[in-house]
């Protein structure tokens, strides 16, 4: 369940930020880039977290979901 969490969030990130700044064209990249190192770094713990792979997995499967497959 952890996992489909942490993926759903960047996923989700990364199609909001798509959607709300279509100007920027690397705006889901970005959106996704700091999912993951908000999941690596968390203020709320001291700045010590996971390892971001699942939400890497989540912004892969935001931007080419072939190359998530």
């Amino acid at each position: 369940m952890v996992m489909i969490f942490d993926i759903a969030k960047s996923y989700f990130a990364v199609k909001i930020a798509q959607i709300l700044f279509k100007e920027v064209v690397f705006s889901g990249i970005l959106a996704g880039t700091f999912s993951v190192v908000g999941h690596i770094y968390p203020f709320y713990m001291k700045f010590k977290g996971g390892k971001g792979l699942a939400s890497f997995g989540g912004t892969i499967l935001a931007l080419d979901y072939v190359l998530f497959g």
